[in-house]
C-alpha cells in the first residue's frame, strides 16, 4: 500500500511504501526519484498545504499534484498581481498565466475563497491590477468583484465567526429565524 504526501506549494509528492520513500516532482515527467526518509521534512519546508492520500496509483498522484500546484500557483500569481510594489512586467506575466488558470471554475473558487476570507495585504492595489487585467476578461472580472465585495465578505466571515447564527437570529430575527429553547 502506498501512502502519499502532496504539496502544491512545494511541487512534490512523496510516496511511502513501507521503508521505501520516493518523490514525484511537478516537472519530473512521472519518474520517481528515490529519497531518504530523513529528507521528507525538508522537501515540504515552509509548505502549509501538505495533505495525505492513502493507497494511490502514480497516475492518481500525478493528477492530484498537478491540481494542488495549479491551485497554489493561481493564488500566488494573484497575490503578485495585486501587490502594489511588484514591477509592471511581473504583473503582466502574472495576468497571462492567471487567464488560463482562472478559466477552471475550481481554481477560481479556491483563489476566491482565500482572498475573500482575510483582509488584503496593505500593499495591495486592486485598481492598478484591474486596469492591467482589462484585456483578460476573466481576470478583470474577478478583480473587479474582489474590489467591490471583499470588505463585505470579510465582515460576513468575521460576524459568522464571532457571532454564531443563533445569536444573530435572537438579536435580529428574520422571517426564517429559528427560536432557541
Amino acid at each position: 500500500m502506498t501512502d502519499v504526501l502532496i504539496s502544491g506549494q512545494a511541487g512534490v509528492a512523496v510516496l511511502i511504501e513501507g521503508d521505501d520513500v520516493s518523490l514525484l516532482g511537478i516537472e519530473s515527467g512521472g519518474k520517481r526519484l528515490r529519497c531518504s526518509p530523513s529528507s521528507v521534512p525538508y522537501l515540504f519546508a515552509g509548505a502549509n498545504d501538505v495533505y495525505e492520500v492513502k493507497a494511490a496509483t502514480d497516475v492518481e498522484v500525478i493528477g492530484r499534484l498537478k491540481r494542488a500546484w495549479q491551485l497554489d500557483r493561481a493564488l500566488q500569481l494573484t497575490l503578485i498581481l495585486i501587490d502594489g510594489s511588484e514591477a509592471l512586467e511581473t504583473k503582466r506575466l502574472s495576468i497571462e498565466c492567471l487567464s488560463g488558470l482562472l478559466g477552471d471554475a475550481s481554481v477560481l473558487e479556491h483563489v476566491s475563497n482565500r482572498l475573500y476570507s482575510a483582509p488584503l495585504p496593505s500593499t495591495g492595489d486592486l485598481r492598478e491590477a484591474s486596469s492591467l487585467a482589462a484585456p483578460f476578461s476573466i481576470v478583470a472580472e474577478f478583480l473587479n468583484d474582489l474590489q467591490d465585495n471583499q470588505p463585505q465578505r470579510i465582515a460576513i466571515v468575521l460576524v459568522g465567526t464571532i457571532c454564531p447564527s443563533h445569536f444573530l437570529d435572537q438579536k435580529w430575527p428574520g422571517k426564517n429565524s429559528k427560536k432557541l429553547p
